[in-house]
């Protein structure tokens, strides 16, 4: 079975949004949104089209489309909360999803993943691969890993119904492939 890490695309077409005069709760943001009730404002920063995911300056809020909401619906794993956008009209509703499938925690050695501790906590700050012990995961098709809350990976079913609805503003990286900051060696 394939995995896929599901992140931003960074095109400067699509919209981009932030906060808008409220900041998001920490204990939530961290925690990937699991757990909030409410709603989050929104107001576009930058770019000139709405595309079915609207990401965030936050690291972890997933925001999206009717369409994406329908399509997930199917794969189940994540509750709902409400977005509200401020200041632009948009042709459709926007959710906020919190994933709730569980893929256990990052395979380490596997990742390369490299950690510094801040404040009593450990971050990671570099890998090479978003490997997970796929004994622990609990075989849905959208989940997280316990090191990463925020992420969000998918299995091929997914990244398949997503490319024939041929959602927007989203890219589907192999895990193998997942890369930033400076891995361990």
């Amino acid at each position: 079975m394939r995995f896929y890490n599901i992140d931003s695309t960074y095109g400067s077409k699509w919209f981009w949004a932030d906060s808008h005069k409220v900041m998001l709760p920490d204990k939530y943001v961290s925690n990937g949104m699991r757990g909030f009730k409410g709603t989050v404002s929104l107001q576009i920063m930058k770019g000139t089209t709405p595309g079915d995911f609207l990401w965030t300056s936050y690291a972890t809020p997933i925001i999206v489309s009717d369409k994406v909401l329908d399509i997930w619906k199917n794969f189940k794993k994540f509750t709902k909360y409400d977005v509200k956008i401020v200041g632009t009209e948009i042709p459709f509703q926007y959710h906020g999803i919190a994933v709730t499938g569980k893929g256990g925690p990052l395979d380490t050695r596997k990742s390369k993943a490299r950690y510094r501790k801040f404040e009593g906590e450990k971050f990671i700050m570099g890998l090479h691969g978003f490997y997970f012990y796929e004994d622990r995961w609990d075989g849905s098709d959208i989940f997280y890993l316990d090191d990463c809350p925020g992420a969000c990976i998918i299995t091929e079913k997914v990244v398949k119904a997503m490319k024939k609805a041929k959602v927007t503003n989203c890219e589907y990286t192999p895990i193998e492939d997942v890369a930033f900051g400076r891995p361990a060696k």
